[in-house]
Parts: C-alpha cells; sequence; structure tokens
C-alpha cells in the first residue's frame, strides 16, 4: 500500500514527509486518536505511524467495492431490474456489440492488456504498458477496467480524453482507431445505430452498484 506513496511514476512522494504532515494536522491526529489510540487523553501523534497510515488507508480501498447492481439483480432473475433501454444494451453487450470478450466476468474485466486506439495519431501518445516491460509487442496497451460505477468515473480512458460514455460507446463502435497498425485484432466497428449506442450506454449506467461511490443506490 505504501508502494504508491514513494514511488516515482506514481505519487513521488515521501512516506516520513507525509506522517510529518499528518502530525501537524490537528484534525489527522484526532482521527487517528481514536482509532489508533489507547485511550489517554489529550490526543497525541503518537498514534500516527507508517504502521498505522497503512492500515488506514488499507482499510478505506476494502470499502471501494460495488455489488448488486440492477444488471446483477436481473440476473438474479429480478427481471423488472432493467428498464427495456437497457435490456436491448445488455443484447448488444453480449452479442454483436462484442463487449463480453475483453469486460467478462464478475468485476467486467479479462484482467488482460489491449491496445484499443486511445490516443493514435498524437505526438505525445502514452506508450502503455511498454513502459514498465519494454517489450514492443506491449506497446500502447492498457489493462481492462472494469466497468462497474462506470457512470461515476468520467472522464474515460487511460488519458481522461473521453468525456462521457455515449462518446466512450461511439468510440467502440467505429472500431477504436481502424488506421493504427498495432490495434488489438478484437477491436472492429460495430455499425450500431444511434438508438443502438443509447440502448448500450444505458445498460452501462445499470452496472451502477451499492458502493461508496453510489450509495443511494
Amino acid at each position: 500500500m505504501l508502494g504508491p506513496l514513494k514511488s516515482e511514476t506514481e505519487l513521488g512522494g515521501n512516506v516520513e514527509l507525509v506522517i510529518e504532515n499528518i502530525k501537524n494536522n490537528p484534525e489527522y491526529v484526532q482521527e487517528f486518536h481514536v482509532v489508533f489510540g489507547s485511550g489517554a487523553k489529550p490526543p497525541t501523534a503518537q498514534t500516527v505511524t507508517v504502521e498505522n497510515l497503512a492500515k488506514a488507508i488499507a482499510s478505506f480501498e476494502r470499502t471501494l467495492t460495488s455489488g448488486n447492481s440492477k444488471v446483477d439483480r436481473f440476473r438474479a432473475a429480478e427481471y423488472e431490474a432493467l428498464s427495456k433501454e437497457a435490456r436491448q444494451g445488455l443484447w448488444i453487450f453480449e452479442s454483436r456489440g462484442g463487449c463480453w470478450k475483453c469486460h467478462s466476468g464478475s468485476n467486467l474485466s479479462d484482467e488482460a492488456f489491449h491496445n484499443t486506439g486511445v490516443g493514435f495519431g498524437k505526438s505525445d501518445r502514452d506508450q502503455g504498458r511498454f513502459e514498465a516491460t519494454k517489450n514492443p509487442a506491449h506497446e500502447f496497451q492498457y489493462k481492462t477496467p472494469t466497468l462497474r460505477d462506470i457512470e461515476f468515473t468520467a472522464p474515460y480512458m487511460h488519458d481522461g480524453s473521453v468525456k462521457t460514455l455515449r462518446e466512450v460507446v461511439e468510440f467502440y463502435n467505429r472500431g477504436g482507431a481502424p488506421d493504427d497498425p498495432s490495434l488489438d485484432k478484437k477491436m472492429a466497428p460495430l455499425n450500431l445505430s444511434e438508438q443502438e449506442v443509447g440502448f448500450l450506454v444505458e445498460f452501462l449506467k445499470a452496472l451502477s452498484g451499492e458502493s461508496v461511490l453510489n450509495p443511494a443506490n
């Protein structure tokens, strides 16, 4: 958990400096005392440690789950959970849309890496997985993200270049960037109508589950 704090390619921070900053914030000192203190009063900064920082962030990350979406309920035979439009979107997702080829399983991700053509033609295009592996076959590839709670995670794509879910679907409807020579072989134009694009968007919204992002679901 502490790795990203120290990594030059992530937060590029210093754990010791983070601890000092927390100790200098009375509100954080109070919160650490409530959770990790022995009950002594008044609160002291002794509970603000690297170990407790890791525990606190890890505990927060464990809350980042999502389930019991309208799609989950529909698949559990609660058929009225999905609107007519979202059902049409589900059919497209699982048939000629081919979305399931990469967005599969309970997490709606094959956990694999693909080049979908994002950023093609830009002079400063990110090189993706290649930057970590230096394997030319991995250039411009990114890991397939989950689609759960995607309604709340705009902007989209690894570079934030797509602003709305409809634009995401339209991008895939075009087949990504067909002129990209290293485009993943699973990418192809979908030939969906404007109405069908809308159906797929409604399905994606129905993947919003019970989570910290959507407590009212």
